[in-house]
């Protein structure tokens, strides 16, 4: 799987990188970086508490999707422009990989936690056969990043679902990337633990 998605990014790369020499523009290595950046749409960042943390842009140019995992895992939905369809995809797409755990952080947490539960019960009921793991599938939602994100790696507990991996999906907050996530996962590394205001 690693394989293959690094193959397909040389080849966007270079066909990218071909692109740009055609039409004779320079660009600088500091410049080549964010394209690249942005066809990779997942990066692994470190194991923490037992926990492998994965950061994962939403994106709906690509399958974004491909990059969840399928067991054992607890997804932290990053919000902060109020986007309904876009927190629905995320959601669905994560309930369809048998997520274990929702974590919302941000401005429109509480819209995103409601939607999950609202998403949740509908598959409940439904008459049409639609995909719901067979364990409980716990949501919550925070308004600080830091201690959405601590939360995520150290005290989220899913009895009936082992968690494994943390995906740290960004859906609408274009503010945090890859090397913030990347920093307060160091910061958690070396002790710090955010303050409950």
């Amino acid at each position: 799987m690693v394989l293959i998605n690094s193959a397909i990014i040389v080849y966007l790369y270079s066909l990218w990188l071909s692109a740009v020499r055609y039409s004779g523009e320079f660009y600088s290595k500091r410049s080549l970086a964010k394209p690249l950046a942005t066809i990779c749409a997942s990066y692994k960042m470190d194991r923490i508490n037992n926990r492998n943390v994965k950061f994962v842009e939403f994106d709906t140019t690509t399958n974004w999707a491909v990059n969840l995992p399928t067991d054992n895992w607890l997804a932290i939905i990053l919000t902060k422009s109020k986007n309904k369809n876009y927190f629905n995809e995320v959601i669905r797409k994560s309930i369809d990989r048998n997520v274990g755990f929702i974590c919302s952080i941000g401005k429109h947490q509480d819209l995103v936690h409601e939607m999950a539960d609202e998403e949740i019960v509908f598959r409940n009921v439904d008459i049409e056969p639609l995909f719901l793991p067979e364990h409980r599938i716990i949501t919550t939602g925070h308004d600080d990043l830091e201690e959405g994100v601590w939360f995520g790696i150290f005290s989220a507990f899913n009895e009936e679902c082992k968690i494994e991996e943390v995906v740290i999906i960004n859906a609408t907050n274009h503010e945090i990337n890859d090397q913030l996530i990347i920093e307060l996962i160091t910061q958690f590394q070396s002790g710090y633990i955010p303050a409950n205001d």
